[in-house]
């Protein structure tokens, strides 16, 4: 799907306040004003200095208020552990704490078992600017109680953006 503004059709100019959007069968749609924010850029709100260590829990204190939805990246697994990482999103509304999270699917060591891991680091708000991380937890398969490792899910950068 493509996205335009000040688009052509049948070789007349939309209304500035238009959007065209194509279809997949090649035909056109037009919306009103209420798209023209897809135009507002998102803003870099903070940004982790060091992704290839351990992420413990800390204060992640944001640049500004001025957004209506948090864009939050982050890695899978810390860079310390190579290039088999994968970058995440996850997205939250203004005065929403959210969680980051990850299933992993993997093999401790050639001779055991593999086993499924479910990972997760809650981020939770404490002002519209000011969020805080927790230790990453992580329940594997079957087995009872909770792991703590804090090489997953590391918060890489939060973007803000306006509706």
């Amino acid at each position: 799907m493509k996205i335009f503004k000040n688009f052509f059709k049948d070789n007349q100019k939309l209304n500035s306040n238009e959007i065209a959007i194509e279809l997949s069968d090649g035909k056109y749609k037009t919306l009103n004003n209420k798209l023209k924010e897809i135009d507002k850029p998102l803003k870099k709100l903070w940004e982790n200095p060091n992704t290839s260590n351990i992420f413990d829990p800390q204060k992640i204190t944001l640049a500004t208020d001025d957004y209506d939805y948090l864009i939050w990246l982050y890695l899978e697994v810390s860079g310390s552990l190579g290039s088999d990482r994968s970058m995440l999103s996850t997205m939250s509304l203004k005065g929403w704490s959210v969680a980051l999270e990850h299933a992993y699917d993997g093999q401790v060591s050639v001779t055991a078992d593999y086993y499924n891991t479910n990972w997760y680091r809650k981020i939770t708000r404490t002002s519209d600017t000011i969020f805080n991380a927790t230790e990453c937890k992580g329940k594997r398969g079957n087995e009872k109680g909770v792991i703590i490792n804090n090489i997953y899910c590391i918060p890489v950068v939060v973007y803000g953006g306006k509706f």
